[in-house]
């Protein structure tokens, strides 16, 4: 049996590797970094980056998992204990843990308010650049972190393991996901008949994920695969890193306060964007509801005698609804 924190150390080489090298290169006139790790865990990956990168060049790991209890809430439990984190000594780069569920849309938004756009340490104009490891992130989870580096150009690099890919109930569903310009069916990975191997599967979903990672011009993105995982019991190798890195440019502050949220672009939108059944569909039926009815009262609120004032037959309540599903 290995030991746990081997296994990890050893899954986690090529997002060290890869961390290392990135915050050698950033500019010398650029503000010390800091470590977004999604998805931690117990937190091994970053501990290894506190005691691997320079303390002068990297400000803080970051470690983000919903596991964990809110620090300074006395009646937050959580099922990952952070002993090992706050009362184990000084670490050489400081460790903070946050209570964060990344499969909600508005949690996005909460991580780019409270620490993507927050000003640089020494330096209150710009925001610092930003580091995004997600290692063995499941399900939909991986989509949520690339769709945090679209999103974010203070996110220089995104270094995402992921652990799996969506269930049948998916395929049941017929749902449709949606990562930056990149549109796909759950179908085109999940069905037998077309990916018939568990080990496809995870191969394609990867694709489909590197397909949507947009780094910009001047970006790059690669899928790379260490043999650094023996599968066991009819498993698939989780053995595929997907690296995304932008050239860092200052992110200027035009407003600070409450004033900020006025220039911030919207975020974490959904990334299941349709399906047959389920939540998605619901969500379109009470879009398409809610827009049909704005229609209807636009029309009603017409001067009389316009012909555009008279209320719409059922064929035009029909065209409506059809113009917002296609």
């Amino acid at each position: 049996q290995v030991p746990c924190v081997l296994k990890e150390f050893n899954e986690s080489a090529p997002v060290l590797c890869r961390i290392r090298s990135w915050v050698a290169a950033l500019p010398v006139e650029s503000p010390a970094c800091y470590i977004l790790d999604l998805g931690s865990g117990f937190g091994f990956l970053s501990m290894l980056l506190a005691e691997m990168l320079p303390p002068e060049r990297v400000a803080r790991c970051i470690l983000v998992d919903a596991g964990f209890p809110n620090r300074g809430v006395e009646a937050s439990n959580g099922q990952i204990s952070t002993e090992h984190i706050y009362n184990c000594g000084e670490w050489p780069i400081p460790l903070h843990t946050l209570k964060v569920d990344l499969k909600k849309g508005r949690a996005l938004n909460q991580v780019a308010e409270r620490i993507l756009r927050v000003p640089a340490i020494g330096n209150p104009a710009v925001s610092a650049p930003a580091l995004v490891c997600a290692v063995h992130l499941c399900n939909t989870l991986s989509l949520r972190a690339a769709q945090l580096f679209n999103e974010h150009r203070e996110v220089a690099g995104l270094a995402l393991a992921p652990c799996c890919f969506p269930t049948q109930r998916h395929l049941t569903q017929g749902v449709v996901y949606q990562l930056g310009k990149h549109r796909f069916a759950a179908k085109t990975f999940l069905c037998a008949k077309v990916v018939p191997s568990s080990q496809d599967r995870f191969a394609r979903w990867n694709e489909h994920i590197l397909e949507g990672i947009e780094p910009g011009q001047h970006g790059a993105k690669a899928l790379e695969h260490h043999r650094l995982h023996r599968p066991q019991g009819g498993m698939y190798a989780q053995d595929t890193y997907i690296f995304a890195q932008r050239q860092w440019q200052p992110v200027l502050h035009r407003a600070t306060g409450p004033e900020r949220k006025s220039f911030s672009p919207a975020t974490g939108s959904a990334i299941v964007v349709d399906a047959d059944y389920g939540h998605a569909a619901a969500q379109r039926k009470r879009r398409q509801k809610h827009y049909i009815e704005s229609q209807l009262q636009t029309t009603s609120s017409q001067p009389e005698g316009d012909p555009s004032s008279e209320p719409p037959g059922p064929l035009q309540v029909q065209a409506l609804s059809n113009d917002l599903v296609s």
